[in-house]
Parts: structure tokens; C-alpha cells; sequence
């Protein structure tokens, strides 16, 4: 994957934002947000729809077991965890 460096991302917000507004159309989202990270760093957020800002909460359901589930897959793909090591008590 290529490497973006900050001023790259930030010269591309405008096409970010209306790719997140052609994808909120086409899904019929009433609002949604969007953020970029880099370097452990958000630096870019944006919003779509009226009833959303940066400051807007949303309900994330039962999505708890897929955050930890990608966590643990990314310590692994960095090697810091095995899924096929036995734990003991």
C-alpha cells in the first residue's frame, strides 16, 4: 500500500467528503460521519445529512464484538499475538 503523507490527505478532503456523500445517496443514510486517521492521528472527520455534526452520537448496537474481533486481527497480522497458542490458567 502506498504511503499518503498529510498535506496529500488534506488536498483530497473534497473528494473524500462527496464520496461520502455519493455513498450516503446511494445507501439512503439519512447522516452519517467519517473520519481518517493517520499516524494514530484523526485528521481529517467530515459529516453527511442534516440531523449530523462532529459532535452527533450514534448508537453502535452489538458492533462491540466486531472492533474487538478486528483488534485482535490486527496484533496478529503485527505478530504480537497468536491465535493458535493454547492459553493457560
Amino acid at each position: 500500500m502506498a504511503e499518503i503523507d498529510r498535506e496529500s490527505l488534506l488536498a483530497a478532503h473534497p473528494l473524500i467528503d462527496e464520496i461520502a456523500r455519493q455513498c450516503a445517496t446511494e445507501m439512503h443514510l439519512p447522516g452519517m460521519q467519517w473520519g481518517v486517521v493517520l499516524g494514530g492521528e484523526l485528521v481529517l472527520v467530515g459529516s453527511v445529512g442534516a440531523i449530523t455534526d462532529h459532535s452527533t452520537r450514534y448508537r453502535i448496537a452489538s458492533m462491540t464484538k466486531s472492533f474487538t474481533a478486528a483488534a485482535v486481527l490486527s496484533l496478529r497480522d503485527e505478530g504480537v499475538l497468536a491465535l493458535d497458542v493454547p492459553v493457560g490458567l
